[in-house]
């Protein structure tokens, strides 16, 4: 690759190893994204909310994505919770979201969904088909979740 194409190139930097991210947007009169199509990251199905069309809310989940679920923030969370297998912690949070009780809601921000339950202060939020995270929190730190991460109740 010559000088040039690198320079054409967005990279990042992670764990000091240079990534290509893509092209480099040269136009400042480039045409920006229609703020009103929304793509789910993980399947990158597009819906149109100016035609009132809405993701699709996963009714079944796989677990936790591709190499996340032996990470240590998952860990930790699953020793939290009192979980010493993170496979039973996995299928707990599939259990919940597909049969526990609690609320359902939809997060613009990230386009995923979370459930909560007020009662046994469970929530897991769940992206695509796959659980992004399950862990506890009180009513008053998911109120003040839901507000930063734009989380509005989910009807169907």
């Amino acid at each position: 690759m010559s000088k040039q194409d690198k320079d054409d190139i967005e990279w990042i930097t992670v764990g000091g190893k240079h990534i290509p991210l893509g092209p480099k947007t040269h136009s400042p009169n480039e045409t920006k994204a229609d703020p009103r199509v929304h793509v789910r990251s993980e399947d990158k199905i597009p819906f149109d909310k100016s035609k009132g069309e809405k993701p699709k809310l996963p009714k079944q989940v796989f677990g936790f994505g591709k190499g996340r679920r032996d990470t240590k923030h998952h860990t930790r969370h699953m020793r939290d919770m009192g979980f010493r297998d993170a496979v039973e912690y996995e299928k707990t949070a599939n259990r919940f979201w597909e049969t526990g009780e609690g609320t359902t809601y939809y997060g613009n921000r990230r386009n995923n969904f979370a459930k909560y339950n007020p009662k046994t202060q469970e929530y897991v939020i769940v992206q695509g088909d796959n659980v992004k995270s399950f862990y506890k929190m009180t009513q008053k730190q998911f109120e003040e979740y839901k507000k930063r991460e734009g989380y509005e109740e989910w009807k169907e």
